[in-house]
């Protein structure tokens, strides 16, 4: 609503309040219109105010409210920075105590336990290489060496020399080959054999090598029962003469009971020699 403007009334002497149609009575009707505009635009601008004044204090409550929520958020954030800060510190301490267990040389970490790097050092101090030789040792401590062969130390299955030593206490391999015909040396230089009845053909496999000696003592059990080849075997006569043919040694196997057989080669087993012991 917009302020209302008046236009100027003037009374003069010469109106006549009593004449109805004189310019008097118009001008106290217009004046009493100019009142009641100027009542009800005194009202309208009362309303005005007061929804002005209204909403003045709303947006004073907000503010109050929006600083009390603000207040609260910085307190929070406050409590939140310390926090981390905190947590930051201790993370750097539990990290630098780690480093110290790992790494720390110069003292103990904590009272007398000492770093993972520290133990390290002092296990590599301890270690002791021995002297060149056969090492040797009583359990505890290294003792001294003993002076190495100029070749090849003793192995357990390659094929080696033993020069100029003394066996004592030794003992042969014995092994039972049951009925198999083909006897393999490497099972041991003494072995018990059982063939079936019948036609059988003895082998023996795996002799040594060349150049050396090999000797297979066989336990034969019941021989004379079965019909034997011996695959070229050489038999030994008494005269020190040879012969393929074992039954021109004079000598007859056992159809029940044990004949001891030895045999023995230098070549590999490309020549093999028999004799009977008895």
């Amino acid at each position: 609503m917009e302020a209302p403007v008046f236009s100027t009334i003037d009374f003069d002497k010469e109106d006549d309040p009593y004449d109805s149609g004189a310019g008097y009575i118009e001008k106290l009707t217009r004046l009493s219109s100019n009142m009641q505009e100027t009542v009800d635009y005194f009202v309208y601008s009362v309303g005005l105010v007061t929804q002005e004044v209204e909403a003045a204090a709303e947006h004073e409550q907000a503010a109050e409210a929006f600083a009390n929520s603000g207040a609260v958020s910085a307190s929070a954030a406050s409590d939140s920075a310390t926090s981390a800060s905190g947590s930051a510190t201790g993370a750097s301490g539990s990290a630098t105590l780690a480093s110290q267990w790992a790494y720390k040389t110069d003292g103990p970490v904590a009272g007398d336990e000492y770093s993972a790097k520290y133990w390290a050092q002092q296990a590599a101090g301890m270690v002791q290489i021995p002297a060149a030789g056969i090492v040797t040792s009583n359990g505890t401590t290294w003792g001294e060496s003993l002076p190495a062969p100029t070749g090849a130390i003793v192995g357990t299955t390659d094929p080696q020399t033993v020069t100029r030593k003394v066996i004592k206490n030794s003992a042969y391999a014995y092994h039972d080959s049951t009925t198999t015909n083909d006897l393999d040396y490497e099972n041991g230089s003494v072995q018990r054999w059982a063939p079936s009845t019948g036609s059988q053909t003895l082998t023996v496999s795996n002799w040594p090598a060349s150049g050396t000696l090999g000797e297979l003592l066989i336990e034969g059990v019941d021989l004379g029962a079965a019909t034997i080849d011996w695959s070229g075997i050489l038999w030994v006569k008494k005269d020190g003469t040879t012969t393929t043919t074992l039954a021109d040694t004079g000598v007859k196997l056992q159809v029940s009971g044990v004949d001891f057989v030895l045999l023995w080669t230098r070549d590999a087993g490309t020549t093999i020699y028999g004799k009977v012991v008895r």
